[in-house]
């Protein structure tokens, strides 16, 4: 099944996992949001996030939905051991199509920190700060390093900076993502590690 740029790889953002009683072993279920492309049932898939390493696992039992416009899909991934499904399947990870998205922990990118934030706090922000980042459908812990040159940064400025993350996520250029519940928003504009 698939969605609008077919001819793209693949590309699903997971939500949720789970490993129901009815299914045999070695079967999870996973549903998400089609990003981009199409997978095919008996197609391998990466799974990728939160390790180091990429897994695989074949797709079966494809159920594809269409809400509000957003695309998304469930299915039945085979090779998963039920204790990797508990431990190593997680909102925020994707399925990808073999070979075309690695996790990746460092990269750069333009931040515009939010005007309306001052009526939270008057405090501008110094030396390296630490926050939590919602790529994808995900929290997680990153550092956020200080331009060269730049002491400290106001509310409403749009700088360009270096983040590392905590975890390993599957990280695109142009994949946007917030910083803090309100702080501000981010694009990648390129990926470093």
């Amino acid at each position: 099944m698939g969605n609008v740029g077919a001819d793209t790889p693949f590309l699903l953002e997971i939500e949720m996992a789970f490993t129901p009683k009815n299914l045999n072993s070695g079967e999870v279920f996973v549903a998400g949001r089609i990003v981009k492309g199409m997978v095919m049932e008996g197609e391998l898939v990466d799974i990728v996030g939160y390790a180091s390493e990429v897994k695989q696992a074949k797709v079966t039992q494809i159920n594809q939905r269409n809400m509000n416009g957003i695309s998304g899909m469930s299915c039945i991934l085979q090779g998963v051991a039920r204790q990797d499904a508990r431990q190593d399947l997680w909102r925020g990870q994707v399925l990808a199509s073999p070979g075309t998205i690695q996790p990746r922990t460092t990269f750069e990118a333009e931040i515009l920190i939010d005007e309306r934030i001052e009526k939270i706090s008057q405090q501008p922000f110094q030396g390296i700060v630490r926050y939590r980042l919602h790529i994808r459908d995900t929290d997680v812990s990153g550092t956020v390093l200080l331009p060269l040159g730049k002491e400290t940064i106001m509310h409403g400025d749009h700088f360009s900076t270096i983040i590392i993350l905590k975890e390993p996520l599957a990280l695109e250029v142009c994949l946007q993502f917030s910083i803090g519940r309100f702080l501000g928003q981010g694009t990648i504009t390129e990926i470093i590690e």
